[in-house]
């Protein structure tokens, strides 16, 4: 049997002007035995409607770059300022955690913090509308 491990979670924020509060959360990233990985949304519909400066490919990057720009990171608090310093906004506090068995158990908290936290389903949403947007080349998920 497959001992439980845990990936802590933030959420990535972006903030298009900075004297203002309006934001939108395009991503999670977790920190767990395996190092650190970011997941990134593929649509940027909801992020260009605030600021429609915003490039799909950028999120794509930022997904890869991320887990090496914090490998020397060895807490939250190191990894806020790490992601401060490039102008990049995780949430405070306390993280969320996805317990997990395998990889496959992974893909399924990533989907259902993305879900929950990234894409809040509207009313006239399916998990399928919310799941296409997800994308995590790292689990063999391609746009």
């Amino acid at each position: 049997m497959n001992k439980t491990q845990q990936a802590e979670y933030v959420l990535l924020s972006h903030y298009p002007a900075k004297n203002r509060t309006e934001h939108v959360h395009y991503g999670i990233l977790t920190r767990s035995p395996q190092g650190w990985r970011a997941h990134v949304m593929i649509s940027t519909r909801k992020l260009r409607a605030i600021d429609p400066r915003i490039s799909s490919d950028a999120l794509r990057d930022l997904e890869g770059s991320l887990p090496e720009l914090l490998r020397d990171c060895n807490d939250w608090e190191q990894a806020r300022q790490t992601l401060r310093a490039f102008g990049i906004h995780a949430s405070e506090g306390k993280p969320g955690v996805i317990s997990f068995t395998d990889k496959q158990d992974y893909a399924n908290g990533v989907r259902a913090a993305m879900r929950n936290q990234v894409y809040p389903p509207r009313a006239d949403e399916t998990d399928a509308t919310t799941e296409h947007d997800l994308c995590d080349a790292s689990l063999g998920h391609q746009p």
